[in-house]
């Protein structure tokens, strides 16, 4: 088997699923990614933006079969968006990206991003905290 490419973006990511990645492997191995873009960029606890390259959230991924893991991927793009200043891209918020019945239980910590789409997974991007060593205090949303 040729080994998978490295999940820079959430299109690589859903590849990577559809080439028959565990989708919470490939999730963690793009916030490693994100961790280390992060931190090279120089991120400092606090900063009112994170630096994350609009490149790991822009371009449209294939469509996961799974409909929880487009409302994953879709919710984590706009959510990239809101922590780092900018516009979600228009893929994330067509309606393949949301689930027609929420899942889940309501959980406290599930950004709205993921919340509106109906996938109440508590707190995203864990790991990405945990490799930078903070306790982000996140933009508003909507700001």
């Amino acid at each position: 088997m040729e080994p998978l490419p490295f999940p820079a973006s959430l299109r690589l990511v859903a590849e990577n699923i559809a080439r028959g990645q565990d989708h919470t492997s490939a999730i963690k191995e793009f916030v490693d990614h994100l961790a280390r873009a992060v931190a090279a960029a120089g991120w400092a606890d606090g900063d009112p933006t994170l630096p994350v390259p609009r490149a790991a959230f822009e371009e449209e991924p294939p469509l996961p079969d799974v409909p929880w893991q487009r409302a994953h991927i879709g919710g984590l793009a706009e959510h990239l968006a809101r922590l780092a200043g900018e516009s979600p891209p228009e893929w994330c918020l067509g309606d393949a990206w949301f689930l027609p019945e929420p899942i889940g239980r309501t959980v406290e910590g599930t950004p709205p991003e993921l919340a509106r789409r109906g996938l109440m997974c508590g707190p995203v991007l864990g790991n990405l905290w945990t490799r930078l060593g903070v306790r982000p205090r996140l933009p508003a949303y909507g700001a």
